[in-house]
């Protein structure tokens, strides 16, 4: 006899989609888990970034795409999905998006490093270098790794041609890191 699946049940659906994407459970049923919390409490925006966070695994962008954006209606500050948002939406092209989302990200939060780092190639591929160049700077001084975030400012540099600044900053690393 199979057991019917009550709506109730949908907070223990999530939990095994959230601890599921960890210990190996096949993403095909990740995915029928967090689309029957997302039908049973289409109002929670925790549904909705679990349903995305699932979809993106999967390699389904474009309903990440939509299921991060569904969340963020209901609770506009989820830095999660947000960030997540910014990450897919500069992964599918939509630079702009990406780049407004990814600032939003680091206005709420400017420790978020990782969105830095994203936002830093959004501002390179819309060729807004000297925001690019701020946004690593900014990097440098807020990174517990400065020596790797020197570096990624250096290669910059490099790769825009900006020898000058290349040079100084390389003096700048060999100073204080002693290479």
């Amino acid at each position: 006899m199979a057991l019917e699946a009550r709506p109730s049940w949908w907070m223990a659906r999530l939990a095994v989609v959230r601890c599921g994407r960890f210990v190996g459970i096949p993403i095909g049923k990740l995915i029928q888990h967090a689309e029957f919390a997302v039908r049973a409490r289409p109002h929670i925006p925790a549904t909705h970034l679990q349903y995305a966070l699932v979809l993106e695994e999967a390699g389904r962008i474009e309903p990440a795409i939509a299921a991060y954006e569904e969340a963020l209606r209901s609770h506009t500050r989820l830095v999660v999905a947000r960030f997540r948002l910014g990450v897919l939406q500069a992964r599918a092209g939509r630079t702009g998006a990406a780049r407004s989302n990814l600032e939003e990200v680091l206005a709420v939060r400017p420790d978020y490093m990782v969105a830095r780092m994203h936002l830093t190639k959004v501002y390179e591929q819309l060729n807004l270098l000297r925001d690019a160049e701020r946004s690593l700077k900014e990097l440098v001084a807020m990174s517990r790794y400065p020596a790797r975030a020197l570096a990624r400012l250096i290669r910059f540099y490099e790769r825009h041609n900006m020898t000058a600044r290349s040079r100084d900053a390389k003096k700048r690393y060999e100073k204080r890191f002693g290479q």
